[in-house]
């Protein structure tokens, strides 16, 4: 469900801007759930931007803002032929690109041409060139819109309105059972107790059950508003958060909801993501609505999280800025409380889990200049990871041959840096099989080439 058209790599940094800036501005404009940039290749002169959202007007106000952008670039150059051609990447179908098709969009004022195929994009899809002014362009970009959502819907309507919530179908696809098993040893150190069993669980849980090998696992797959439920102070408490979120556009940018289980303490439940959109005045980029909720003061109580996400993920300032909360949380003692008072440090009151309570003022800034010291030395001792509580596993299986990028499990949450080393120790015997790697440090993965 996107509106995919090829830009030339010499045109692209505008619609960027600085650090994303452009294209952070665009999306929060126009409505739009995305706007994306393929990633530079020196073999091919362009790269495909794909605009995502829910509404026509949404998906066209960031189209034009695009095409904007690329006019004023383009007058500063002095290449006005760029102005008055976009060649839109459009899927093989008569809905799409049939002769009745082509007349509506010729019928907007601009001229068509379709290539044979789309280079890079296999068979499936081709290339459609419409010329025009710029307010011809916009119109015919309209009906195109129209049309790409109106086939997405006839498509996939019987298995999107199992959901009660608007969703990507790309996000369904199941991840891999050797994926839970891989950090089935995180999962042993993490429960102190033996997980227990609800008879009322879902086939989909009793399925997790299996993948995780696990003969009585408690999960309760549920269709809930992960999001909502915090809001309201519905979530269940927890011994371990463990997710392969969705990456759809919707997601990456600002919404995201899961299916929460609905778990005494002392099991171990898995909160499973799904696809539904969260409050449109949340522009942050996805997981960082995710690490806000883990970052919270409500939640920063030792429980461990494993998130199974792409590896440039940690090059992110959104996951910087939540290793520095986490850094800082545990310099303070709070490693293994949260919320009201009843931390690690034993404190009480109103005091955010880390003992402190509320003392005096003076007291808690003296405090709190001695832990941004104790951090700074930590990080250049062994990396902001470890000051954290922080450490990546990645599974040496894929699902796929080729992957677009390199998944990691992102661990972390233990409350002491004695509990961090016991967790990394437990995966000892899979790394000496070979079966996944463990990495302190960000830094550790990038020489990996990750």
């Amino acid at each position: 469900m996107a509106l995919v058209f090829q830009v030339p790599n010499s045109l692209a940094p505008p619609i960027i801007g600085p650090r994303g800036s452009a294209v952070r501005r665009l999306v929060q404009e126009s409505g739009a759930t995305s706007i994306h940039l393929s990633n530079q290749d020196a073999a091919s002169p362009d790269r495909r931007c794909s605009i995502r959202g829910e509404s026509v007007a949404a998906m066209c106000h960031a189209f034009d803002g695009c095409a904007a952008l690329l006019r004023a670039e383009c007058a500063r150059i002095g290449r006005s032929d760029a102005t008055r051609r976009v060649r839109f990447v459009v899927p093989e179908a008569t809905s799409l690109l049939g002769e009745a098709a082509l007349a509506r969009l010729r019928g907007a004022g601009v001229a068509t041409e379709l290539s044979p195929r789309a280079a890079g994009e296999g068979p499936a899809a081709r290339e459609l060139t419409l010329c025009g002014d710029a307010p011809s362009l916009s119109a015919a970009a309209a009906l195109l819109v129209e049309a790409i959502l109106s086939r997405h819907g006839q498509r996939l309507g019987s298995f999107l309105s199992r959901w009660s919530f608007v969703t990507e179908y790309n996000d369904h696809f199941e991840t891999p059972r050797r994926a839970y098993a891989d950090i089935l040893p995180l999962l042993a150190a993490a429960s102190p107790l033996p997980p227990k069993r609800d008879g009322g669980s879902a086939p989909e849980a009793e399925a997790l059950a299996a993948a995780l090998g696990v003969r009585r696992e408690r999960v309760l797959n549920r269709n809930r508003d992960f999001y909502a439920d915090i809001a309201t102070g519905q979530l269940p408490q927890y011994d371990v958060l463990l997710t392969n979120p969705p990456y759809s556009g919707d997601h990456k940018q600002r919404r995201g909801v899961a299916l929460p289980c609905s778990l005494p303490r002392r099991s171990v439940p898995l909160l499973l993501p799904s696809p539904e959109p969260e409050a449109r005045d949340c522009n942050a980029p996805f997981p960082a609505r995710l690490l806000r909720f883990l970052a919270s003061d409500g939640d920063m109580r030792g429980a461990p999280f494993l998130l199974l996400l792409p590896a440039w993920v940690c090059e992110k300032d959104y996951w910087n800025a939540f290793l520095e909360r986490l850094a800082t949380h545990r310099a303070a003692g709070g490693g293994g409380g949260g919320g009201d008072g009843g931390g690690g440090g034993g404190g009480g009151g109103d005091g955010g889990g880390g003992g402190g309570g509320a003392g005096d003022s003076s007291a808690a800034h003296s405090s709190g200049e001695c832990c941004k010291r104790r951090r700074r030395r930590r990080v250049g001792e062994g990396g902001l990871e470890r000051a954290a509580g922080v450490f990546y596993v990645r599974p040496s299986a894929t699902g796929n041959s080729a992957s677009p990028f390199h998944a990691v499990w992102f661990c972390g949450g233990w409350a002491t840096e004695g509990a961090r080393r016991r967790a990394m120790r437990a995966l000892r015997p899979s790394r000496r099989l070979r079966e996944v790697e463990v990495f302190r440090s960000a830094k550790m993965l990038r020489r990996r080439g990750l």
